[in-house]
């Protein structure tokens, strides 16, 4: 009775579905807590740039594209393997001088990755070419969010055409790949995996 209770009338009509998230989160930490983190992982740092250190520092956004060209700078004197930028730069701003700075210091810097997405059109939305052109990575940022409590649970590995050819690989494997100078070329593709 329990059983066709959950499984034909509760499951579906998703009154579960919440507590079943939450339990599922809870067992995955209790499994990650017993492993050992991967050694590197305290070689990463993550510059986050919230609504409260915006207010503290009296700035908005937009931001000049002059200013995270100054913050690339910045970052690149720690002599980072990557840096990744979590926004697409997706065409031109009004002063040409803020797209050469910006550029300017992706290519000087060598290293870094921008953000890629796929709209709801279908459509992959790319940083404009000057940035493309400067040697900086484009990688997928498109996640999957939980309608029930807006969090992300996984990620595409990489987004497929219809024949089964890559578009693109998402911007954890590019940040990957650079940091372990591994071309994308060795990536190999198999039935729900992909193998770097």
């Amino acid at each position: 009775l329990v059983f066709i209770l959950y499984s034909f009338i509760l499951q579906p009509l998703g009154f579960l579905r919440f507590p079943a998230l939450v339990a599922n989160d809870f067992f995955t930490s209790l499994s990650r807590s017993r492993k050992e983190l991967p050694r590197d992982i305290k070689e990463i740092v993550v510059v986050a740039i919230d609504d409260d250190s915006l207010r503290e520092a009296s700035r908005k956004w937009p931001w000049e594209r002059s200013r995270f060209a100054d913050l690339i700078y910045k970052i690149s004197a720690a002599g980072p393997k990557v840096i990744f930028f979590d926004f697409t730069f997706a065409g031109r701003s009004s002063d040409e001088s803020q797209d050469m700075a910006l550029a300017e210091a992706i290519k000087d810097a060598g290293n870094v990755v921008l953000a890629g997405y796929i709209d709801e059109d279908g459509k992959y939305v790319k940083p404009d070419d000057i940035f493309i052109s400067s040697g900086a990575l484009v990688g997928l940022i498109n996640k999957k969010v939980s309608e029930e409590d807006l969090r992300v649970r996984n990620m595409r590995a990489a987004v497929f055409l219809k024949g089964g050819e890559v578009l693109d690989y998402a911007a954890e494997l590019k940040i990957l790949s650079l940091a372990s100078a591994i071309p994308l070329n060795d990536f190999h593709q198999e039935p729900g995996k992909i193998i770097l």
